[in-house]
């Protein structure tokens, strides 16, 4: 039979996630939108989102999923980010939503093809580098890159991707292990534990 698996009601749930850009290739408008799925106010502060290692959607159908799929007591993530906080400095209500953008500033200023004005975004994922070539809005607040393997952007898979948010009392403590079959030059991965996901999406 098939086994489901959904989140607990009442908690922080993936509500949208716009990941496939438009045509012409620009995929810099990609966004997130967090949803509380509670009757309480939630302290998102400290909380961390992460894209998944692993085949992506219907990229190529034949490939194996992931060299971790024997593994299913973890996830292993690519980009860990967190939203900041000292604990009570970011309540969202319930029945609201966050948006986080890849870039913060309104795209429809920069491609005719799309309509997506992610200049009132609530966060955005900034990855700071000596070339600048992340744009970082003034207007829209940067989440904690707490780990990265991306490039200039946190450009998620256009193919869809698997995510999470997670907690963690001690993100130091999780491992990083090395995909199975790659160089050891290339970046390990973050091995996330299942009891501490709250929500996925794939």
């Amino acid at each position: 039979g098939l086994e489901l698996r959904g989140s607990p009601a009442g908690s922080i749930v993936f509500k949208e996630v716009y990941y496939t850009g438009v045509p012409d290739f620009y995929f810099s408008d990609q966004f997130i939108e967090l949803y509380n799925n509670t009757a309480e106010v939630i302290y998102l502060d400290g909380l961390y989102i992460a894209d998944i290692w692993g085949v992506s959607g219907q990229i190529n159908p034949a490939s194996e999923p992931t060299p971790f799929q024997d593994d299913t007591e973890h996830v292993y993530a690519n980009s860990v980010w967190q939203i900041p906080g000292s604990g009570q400095e970011n309540p969202l209500q319930p029945g609201e939503s966050i948006i986080i953008a890849q870039d913060g500033i309104d795209h429809t200023e920069l491609n005719d093809n799309t309509t997506v004005d992610l200049s009132d975004a609530d966060w955005e994922t900034y990855n700071e580098r000596d070339d600048n070539r992340d744009v970082d809005s003034p207007s829209v607040p940067n989440l904690n890159r707490v780990y990265f393997t991306g490039g200039f952007d946190w450009l998620v898979s256009v193919f869809g991707p698997a995510m999470v948010i997670f907690r963690s009392d001690n993100f130091e403590s999780l491992e990083e292990v090395q995909v199975p079959g790659l160089p050891d030059t290339f970046a390990p991965r973050i091995k996330i534990p299942n009891n501490l996901v709250i929500d996925t999406f794939e």
